[in-house]
């Protein structure tokens, strides 16, 4: 069996929505057929302790803090900003 690519995870914040998002990622293989090996790459957030905490709880291989490192390293737009505003 060919080993499937890998799809690397940047995730920015860990609040409730980061935590919801991440345990989708974490979990998506144990119920659908990916394409894809999920990697928990990169956990931006705004504070150093945050962002440690929540990177050492999620599984997370890299921490930064902020968003602009995530944007840069996944060549993302910042219109992707606008999905994650509140109403």
């Amino acid at each position: 069996m060919a080993a499937k690519p890998k799809l690397r995870i940047g995730l920015i914040g860990s609040g409730f929505m980061g935590k919801a998002h991440v345990f989708g990622f974490a979990t998506a293989a144990r119920v659908f057929d990916l394409p894809y090996e999920v990697e928990l790459h990169t956990l931006a957030d705004v504070t150093l302790a945050g962002a440690q905490a929540a990177a050492a709880g999620f599984g997370f291989a890299l921490i930064e803090l902020g968003y602009g490192y995530v944007f840069d390293y996944f060549a993302l737009g910042k219109a992707l900003l606008k999905l994650h505003e509140p109403n």
